[in-house]
């Protein structure tokens, strides 16, 4: 018969050691999905300073930005529109 190979104290994982492991990791997702450990925005295209044109680029992006903005807020409002069709519907039945 062979003896098991002990652990030392050291190399043993406690059970309160586990467990504390698994709440870190819980932890950290729900700061994640929280926002909490989110970066800062960046922005996506920089103007150089010496730019004859930088006026008329930041008004353009400026632009897009909104304009982009406003298709999200139109595909909300259509979604929202949609799921209170599917309700109605729902309760009809």
């Amino acid at each position: 018969m062979v003896a098991k190979k002990r652990l030392s104290k050291k190399k043993s994982i406690t059970l309160k050691r586990k467990i504390g492991q698994a709440q870190g990791k819980h932890r950290s997702k729900a700061n994640k999905a929280a926002g909490q450990m989110r970066r800062p925005p960046t922005e996506k295209f920089q103007i150089p300073n010496d730019c004859p044109f930088k006026e008329e680029m930041l008004q353009a992006m400026l632009a897009q930005q909104k304009a982009a903005e406003e298709e999200k807020e139109r595909k909300r409002k259509l979604a929202q529109k949609r799921d209170r069709k599917a309700q109605a519907a729902k309760k009809a039945q």
